[in-house]
């Protein structure tokens, strides 16, 4: 019996290879449209924010061409907590939805005595 078990193992590890990387294969592909367009959404989302601080630091700029430093610093932090933002949910897709390419599987046997 143990033999036999011994001697199927290799064929129910590649079995059991090919089916987690299908799996991994449908939630990649499952997950992409969703993905893909909130990623759209957040570019946008940024695209707004630096047009509306380029847009602040035009209006702001005094006759001399410059914009007071306590208003440059306002804008400067905005960019900076949007770009982080940005950095923030990017660690958290590539953290919580990345997956290893080779799944990593563990055989466990139990065998009993008869009788």
């Amino acid at each position: 019996m143990r033999e036999r078990l011994r001697n199927g193992l290799p064929e129910a590890v590649e079995q059991a290879r090919r089916h987690m990387i299908s799996l991994r294969k449908q939630r990649a592909d499952a997950l992409r449209p969703a993905l893909l367009e909130n990623e759209k959404q957040v570019g946008e989302w940024f695209c707004r924010i630096q047009q509306r601080v380029d847009e602040r630091r035009e209006r702001d700029r005094t006759s001399g061409g410059a914009v007071r430093s306590d208003q440059q610093k306002s804008l400067d932090a905005e960019l900076a907590e949007a770009e982080k933002r940005m950095s923030d949910r990017l660690h958290w897709v590539e953290q919580g939805l990345t997956t290893v390419a080779e799944p990593d599987l563990k055989v466990a046997a139990v065998f009993t005595a008869e009788g």
